[in-house]
């Protein structure tokens, strides 16, 4: 029975900021998984319900502004009903390929795949990669949703930023440098003019 002195509470629709369609760099702040109900079990509710385990990724904006023009640093976003094993289809590779794709800066192999478990996501926790936000237009008001991913990036140091200072690196020997594996160097040449292969530093 309900008591006379029962209060009813009106909640507030809570306002979300409007995150503008581009692409920003987010950091991983939680991985987990949840029990949902299939599409196929949805469709016939006459059966059973049968239930899939789907991850739920949730990112906080490292940079960028949102409609209003206020910082979108600290806001989290999740992304809901990554699917727990990997696909290819006509469309391409889904969404549990692209967030570890992106994570790991390149494709999987297939040993990868084939040896790929839980703790590989939750490695990914507190790293960085972009996401690509894009708008759902609903009569409810407008959505912003992660539909890309992609590899952070980060701005490699030069050689002499990395082995030396700057005043050191007036006396480095050339020869004696290694190139960090992301760099590679270049040699000027005239468009019609032959580079001899001693010059070619490979």
């Amino acid at each position: 029975m309900i008591e006379d002195k029962f209060k009813i509470e009106v909640k507030e629709k809570e306002e979300y900021p409007v995150i503008p369609v581009d692409v920003y760099a987010v950091e991983l702040v939680d991985a987990s998984g949840e029990q949902v109900e299939t599409y196929d079990s949805k469709q016939d509710p006459s059966t059973q319900a049968e239930f899939e385990t789907v991850y739920k990724f949730e990112f906080k904006f490292l940079d960028g502004v949102d409609d209003e023009g206020k910082t979108l640093v600290g806001t989290k976003i999740q992304k809901k009903f990554v699917p727990n094993y990997f696909w290819i289809s006509a469309k391409g590779k889904n969404m549990l390929y692209q967030v570890v794709e992106a994570f790991k800066g390149s494709a999987l192999t297939e040993e990868e795949v084939k040896m790929f478990n839980v703790s590989v996501l939750n490695s990914y926790v507190g790293k960085q990669i972009r996401v690509g936000i894009e708008h759902k237009q609903t009569a409810k008001g407008i959505y912003c949703n992660i539909n890309t991913f992609y590899p952070a990036k980060f701005t490699p140091q030069t050689v002499q930023e990395s082995q030396t200072s700057e005043k050191d690196a007036q006396t480095v020997d050339p020869n004696s440098v290694k190139y960090p594996s992301n760099h590679v160097p270049v040699v000027e040449a005239d468009d019609d003019s032959e580079i001899p292969l001693d010059q070619i530093p490979f």
